[in-house]
């Protein structure tokens, strides 16, 4: 296990899981504090910083970065990094990463049979355009005709 990983799972079990069995919606983790759980020198705080700045903890915590308070460098043991919790799927997984549009998959599907099929209205489409007809023959409120 590398040291990165060490301090992403020490993270995930100490402060993030504790924080989400209380129901809190936020959590903010000092990296001096990650420092001396781990018993590290002050010399890892840039390992700290970068491991808790890393998408991959955010995404396997399933946290949002709300906002990091330190100095300029935002490599020091008195950086701070507040998240926000993100929901969890039932089965107590992190959500799915799949993209929302997926959730659009078929959204048309009834309005398309009742049209005859998708296919048959994209091809009654395409004919009425290659004719010149306007379908709808509709004036919006500005006047123009669509």
């Amino acid at each position: 296990m590398t040291k990165a990983d060490r301090i992403r799972s020490h993270v995930g079990q100490q402060y993030v899981e504790p924080a989400r069995r209380r129901g809190d919606a936020t959590i903010t983790v000092v990296a001096g504090a990650v420092l001396r759980d781990l018993q590290l020198g002050g010399d890892y705080a840039a390992s700290v910083c970068s491991a808790l700045r890393a998408r991959k903890f955010l995404k396997d915590n399933d946290l949002e970065l709300v906002k990091a308070v330190g100095p300029k460098s935002m490599m020091s043991t008195t950086t701070a990094y507040t998240y926000r919790l993100l929901q969890r799927a039932e089965s107590g997984r992190p959500r799915s990463t799949r993209s929302a549009v997926w959730d659009l998959l078929g959204a048309g599907r009834d309005t398309f049979a009742a049209l005859g099929g998708g296919e048959r209205w994209l091809r009654e489409e395409r004919e009425s355009f290659y004719r010149g007809e306007d379908v709808d023959d509709e004036v919006d409120p500005q006047g123009r005709s669509h």
